[in-house]
Order: C-alpha cells, then structure tokens, then sequence
C-alpha cells in the first residue's frame, strides 16, 4: 500500500510538471485593433508589459499594463480614450500614450485585414479601438502513460542537480517576454568576441605613444586613437546594457535565476572595458526604476564627451574646445536631472555616479581651463588692438592697396609711405605678435586657432582678416615702390628732352626741379637704374645749357622795328602806345624801356561767330627791367602782343586795351640800342 501511493505521488508531480511548463513559455495576449484608417489588425501575440499612459495635470504619471486591460476605446477627436480593466473598472483618459516597448511603432505578431505582416507599422495615435482577449493558448500535453501494472513499482529516490548560479536556466523561472534576455546574452558573447582586439590595439598605440593621434573615428568624425577604441567598446557595451534594462522592463527582476547570470557577464565586459580607460556608470546589480534602457547609453557617451574634453585640454593644448565639450557635457547631466526631477523620482545611481564623474574630469581640466581663460581674453585684447590700428591707418593702406598714384601727388605719398613704414607698421606688428603668442604664428593656420580659442566671429568676418589684410599690404609696398620709381624715370625723362622749349630765364630753375625729380624717383627705389643714370644726365645737362644760355644772351641782338611793317600807324607812335600801356598795367617792380615792332603788319586776335574780326593785335619786343632779376649788364626782352578793345569794325589802332605775353629772355644791355 506505501509503495502504491508513492507510485502516485510521482505520476501526480511529472503531470503536474508537464502541465506547468507549457503555461510557463506563453508570452503574449491576442488582441483586435481597430485603426483610424479603418484597417482591422488580428494580433496573435503581444507583450503583457505593453501599456497606455497619461499624466493628469497636477498629478504623477498614470500606467496600466496591458495584461490588466479588457479594452481601450480612443477618441481622434476629442485626444480622451477609455480604458475598461478586468476588474471591471473604467477609466478615463486625456492625451494618453499607448507604448510596447520604447519605439513609437509598436511590436507584435499579427496580421491586417488583407493578411499582411502588420508587426511595426502603427503607433499608439493610430488606434481607435483595441479589445484584448485571453493569452496565446499553450499547446496540448500528451497525458502520463499508465505502468501496465495495478501495482506501481516503489518510488524512487529523484536527484535534482543544483543549480549553477552562473549559468542561465534551461527554461525561464517566469512567463515573460525572452527576447530583450536572449540579445542580451548574445551580446554580452559578442562582446567577448571583440573586445581582445580593441584592447590589444590600445596597447599597440600605448607602446608606441600613438595614443592621442588623430585619425578617423566612426563614420568618418574627427577623433583620436584612445577615443576612437572607446567609441567601439561604448557601442558594443550599450547595446548589452540597452538589451539587459529593456528585459528588467519586460518584468524581469535583477534578482531572478535568468538575470543574475547576466551580472557576471556584463561585470566581466566592464573590467574588460576598462582595460582601455573606458568608464561606464552601469551597476547590473540596480534596479531600472524610474530610468528608462536607453538612459544609460546616453549617459556613458555624455562621459566620453567629458573624457573627450580631458584630453583636449590636458594632452592636446586645446582647452578652447575643451571648454565647449565640457559645458556640452554638463548640460546633458543637468537635463537628464532635470528628468527626475519631472518625474517626481529620485535620479537614479548611475546617473550620481556619472555626474561625480564629469565633475571629477572637469577638475582635471581646472588648470588648463585657467589659462585658457586668459589666452582667450589676451587674443581678444590683442584683437581689438589690432582692429583699431586698422581702422587708423585705413586711408594710407588703400592707397598703397590701390596703386594708383597721380604724378602730383608723388611728393606727399612718398611721405606717408616712409612714415607707414617706419613708424605705423611698427604699432602694427606689435598687435600681430601680441596676437601670435596666443594663436600661433603660422599665418595659414591662425584662422582656426583663433576660432578654437574665440569661437565664430560674430561679425561674420574672420578673425585673422587684418592680420592677413596687413601682410598683403606690406607685400605690396616693393613693388609699388618699384612701379613709381619706374614712372618717375619715365617723366624725369620726358622733361629732359623738352627743357630747351621753355624760356631762357626759367631753364635753371626746370633743372633743379628735374633734378629734385630724381632724388624724389631714388626715394621710391634707390636701385632704378634709370634714375641712377638720369642723376648724373640732368647734372650734365643743366651745366652745358647754362653756358649755352650765356653765350645766347651775350649774342642776342635787338631786331628793330620790322621793315617791312607799312601800317596803320606809324612805328614811333605805335611804340609809345605799347610803353604806355605796359606800364601802366604792369607789376611795381617791372618797368618798360623800349620797344619795337616785330612783325610787319597787324593780325585778327579774335573774331565774332559770324567770322567778323573783332579785336587786332601787333607784336613787339619790349625791353624790360625786373627789379632783382635784371641788373646793369642785363635786362629783358620779352615777346607781348598789344590787343585793340574788342568791336565790331574796330580799327587797327591803339589805344591797346589788353595784352598776351609770349616768351620772354635775356641780352646785354649794351645791345638795345639807346639804354644805358
């Protein structure tokens, strides 16, 4: 009789566990959801754990679980949908969200009205009505067989294996969802996979000092080695960390026999991590909470910007942009306080200790931080300096820009051009080199020196223009030079060979002027051959025309009244006429001697439109004394035509109302007959 009630007690406890373990794998409810576009979808399963939420105003967040939902009426219109629960309750609901998982198209298995794969293609908003009915049905267990004997064999002893914490069950302890728990698993062998080469890759650059190279990181961004392996290993580890927190979000506890597995693989994949200088805020070991799977990976790469902003400042020189990183960094730590905080939740662990974190860096940074600080207000300082200089010296710099200097104004520029040179480019290069202790004296590259340590020029100029304006400029003053001292030489040259066209008494005074010409053309460019061999030209030339011009004046005979002058008007009073107006219009210091006809007879000065002759005029020579100019030996002849007034049918006769001087020179006295 004992034997045979063991023998039943066995038989009860395997059917009991044949009947447990379908209802154990079952997964999902089975669902009919009515669309706003009139599509009707047929869910076969979906996850107990989905769930429509809201917010009352003024209160705390509201969740109900779908594996506790009858129906879900919504309202398009009115944003209001009503919620019936099992226990018979209804509730209402304002703008609420419907979520199965963390995507906004939601996941399942099941099919549209026109048998397509409907998994995926509808979000929350999509839904008017959704109605749910039992859990997917476990399949039928075959019954236990009987013995073929009335009387059951003695029971015997069953051995369970204990179970090895360390290994994941063969069979799930609870009826939730596996599929977030299997990637984990497989991510977390995944990881084991990859993570040897990355950290024998951070030894490789670390023997060879290759560390803080630059080079490409994913997708082609600007980084360096040690961050660039850090990427790959966050990327890696987040999907295993993403993976294991969307299981906790399944229902999952930390503490259940097919998670706790995970914490050793996953402290494992940190250690490992961490043999490239990688940190992460995770702790398997923590509950989800009020955080949400993705938070973390967030929050590790928010670290990475810190880290980032670590080395630019203490190992690259480049505390600017370490600054940028840094306050970036911050900021994304202040939102996702500022999460919890909405949320009325404490903020969770991890995101404590990365905070710690990222200040722990940034005290790292304090020093170089620092002194960026005043490298940034020196560069600015030196800026402005620089800008105002400009702005000084704006005209001058134009000008040499330009060019274009007119041959009047060869004298004056040559005296702002010296001054510019000497003494204002001066001020100039002391802006420029205060500039260069902070930014660098690579001109090519001080744009983005001066960018990394200033930020974008608000002006939408470039920080570096003056500096560049002003190198240009000085390489154009060579040249300028040059071109102006070849266009003195031209003109120097030109008026060497027309000085015998103007009159005796001022060609002494045209070769010095020629001659302070070329001293003028040497002061742009001492090296003009040109104006080298016109110095010595000019000296010659003004030497040999001086004797030439006294030979002239000692040679220079008085014409005479023209012979062949026949009138009107006889030579005697016609002369006396011309002395009498000369000297009565002339200057105080010139007196009129003598005079005589020069040409033999009267011609029309000036004629109305109507080709009638208005005004004559007669030409003599007229012996002048200049007070200062002339002297005992010496005096004027000077060349003046007499005008009539201007009339119609005027005659050729004084009195003379005007007169047009032609060329004036000088001869003996002696030679004038009848002047002492």
């Amino acid at each position: 009789m004992k034997k045979l009630l063991l023998n039943c007690l066995l038989c009860c406890f395997i059917t009991c566990l044949l009947t447990l373990t379908p209802a154990i794998g079952a997964e999902g409810l089975q669902a009919v959801i009515k669309t706003t576009t009139g599509n009707t979808i047929t869910v076969t399963s979906i996850a107990p754990d989905g769930r429509i939420e809201f917010t009352p105003e003024g209160g705390k967040k509201v969740q109900i679980l779908f594996k506790d939902i009858t129906s879900i009426e919504s309202n398009s219109e009115t944003r209001e949908s009503t919620v019936t629960t099992h226990d018979g309750k209804v509730h209402k609901m304002m703008r609420a969200n419907i979520f199965v998982g963390y995507s906004a198209y939601m996941s399942f298995t099941g099919t549209d009205q026109n048998g397509e794969d409907a998994n995926g293609t509808i979000t929350g908003s999509d839904i008017v009505s959704m109605v749910f009915s039992k859990a997917a049905a476990a399949p039928a267990q075959p019954e236990p067989q009987a013995t073929g004997s009335d009387e059951a064999e003695p029971a015997q002893a069953v051995s369970m294996p204990t179970a090895d914490p360390t290994a994941r069950p063969k069979v799930p302890s609870k009826r939730l969802p596996t599929g977030n728990l299997d990637y984990c698993y497989e991510q977390v062998n995944e990881f084991n996979k990859q993570i040897d080469g990355f950290i024998d890759k951070y030894n490789r650059f670390k023997a060879e000092e290759k560390l803080y190279e630059p080079c490409k990181a994913r997708g082609g961004v600007e980084s360096f080695n040690l961050l660039a392996i850090q990427i790959e290993v966050q990327l890696l580890l987040s999907d295993m960390i993403g993976y294991y927190y969307s299981a906790l979000l399944d229902g999952w506890e930390t503490t259940d026999p097919d998670v706790t597995p995970l914490h050793a693989g996953i402290g494992n994949a940190i250690k490992k991590a961490a043999q490239v200088e990688y940190w992460t805020c995770i702790n398997p070991a923590e509950k989800l909470d009020a955080a949400r799977p993705d938070f973390f990976k967030n929050w590790d790469k928010i670290r990475l910007l810190a880290f980032e902003a670590m080395i630019q400042t203490t190992k690259m020189n480049n505390a600017q942009q370490g600054q940028e990183l840094m306050e970036t960094a911050k900021s994304r730590v202040a939102s996702a306080e500022k999460y919890f905080a909405d949320e009325g939740a404490q903020p969770h662990p991890a995101l404590l200790r990365l905070k710690a974190e990222v200040e722990r860096l940034e005290k790292e940074c304090e020093a170089g931080f620092k002194s960026a600080g005043n490298a940034k207000d020196e560069a600015y300082a030196a800026w402005e300096a620089l800008n105002a200089e400009k702005e000084r010296l704006n005209n001058i710099m134009y000008e040499i820009e330009n060019g274009q200097i007119h041959p009047n104004d060869f004298a004056s520029f040559i005296e702002k051009l010296e001054k510019f040179e000497k003494a204002d480019s001066a001020a100039m290069r002391e802006k420029i080199e205060m500039l260069g202790k902070t930014c660098g004296t690579d001109l090519y590259q001080l744009e983005s020196a001066m960018e990394k340590l200033l930020g974008k020029n608000p002006s939408g100029w470039d920080w570096s223009a003056n500096v560049k304006y002003f190198d240009k400029i000085i390489k154009a003053i060579t040249p300028l030079r040059k071109d102006l001292g070849d266009a003195i030489a031209a003109q120097a040259n030109q008026e060497l060979n027309g000085i015998s066209s103007y009159a005796d008494d001022i060609r002494a005074d045209k070769f010095e002027e020629l001659k302070d010409l070329v001293k003028l053309g040497l002061r742009y460019d001492p090296h003009n051959t040109d104006l080298i061999d016109l110095t010595s030209k000019v000296e010659e030339a003004a030497t040999s025309d001086a004797a030439a011009l006294t030979k002239q004046i000692a040679e220079r005979q008085w014409p005479g009244d023209h012979k062949g002058f026949s009138g009107p008007g006889t030579p005697a009073e016609l002369n006396q006429a011309a002395l009498d107006y000369f000297n009565s219009t002339c200057k105080p210091t010139e007196k009129a001697l003598k005079s005589c006809i020069v040409e033999s007879d009267w011609y029309c000065f000036k004629r109305n439109i109507f080709g009638q002759p208005i005004q004559w005029a007669l030409t003599f020579w007229v012996a002048v004394d200049v007070e200062g100019e002339t002297s005992d030996d010496i005096v004027y002849a000077w060349s003046i035509s007499f005008l009539t007034e201007e009339n119609v049918g005027v005659e050729k006769a004084p009195p003379f109302k005007w007169a047009a001087f032609n060329f004036k020179q000088k001869m003996k006295r002696a030679n004038v007959p009848g002047l002492k």
